[in-house]
């Protein structure tokens, strides 16, 4: 597999855009900011090792990566670059995303009490 990518900026000056000649993702998007979210996308677990970067975003064949500011993108680039023609060869686009937000929402495994709070407090107040 011939993989290649292109630094595009973006208005925020830590994040940059990584075009890629292949899919990320096959559908929808997905977020990292931690290494162990990235259990089905080690190329997501080995960009977020590189220093300094905080957060990689996959959205179609983008990968936005964000810094923290301290390195330069002149030499994080590069590396990033590295990381995505080596890695892209055994990515797997399809993945399955976990929706955070549906995650953090659900509350099923919740008793009663908790899941109506504000009127279980209202309750005894």
């Amino acid at each position: 597999m011939d993989v290649k990518s292109k630094m595009q900026h973006t208005p925020n000056p830590n994040a940059m855009k990584f075009i890629v000649n292949h899919d990320v993702i096959g559908e929808g998007e997905a977020s990292f900011s931690d290494a162990s979210e990235c259990e089905k996308t080690p190329l997501a677990a080995i960009l977020l090792c590189l220093a300094n970067v905080t957060q990689v975003h996959f959205f179609e064949n983008v990968i936005t990566v964000t810094q923290n500011g301290v390195s330069d993108w002149n030499m994080l680039s590069g590396a990033v670059e590295s990381v995505i023609e080596f890695e892209m060869r055994n990515h797997n686009s399809d993945f399955a995303v976990v929706d955070k937000h549906n995650k953090k929402n659900d509350l099923s495994s919740l008793t009663p009490e908790i899941v109506d709070l504000p009127r279980f407090r209202r309750h005894f107040s």
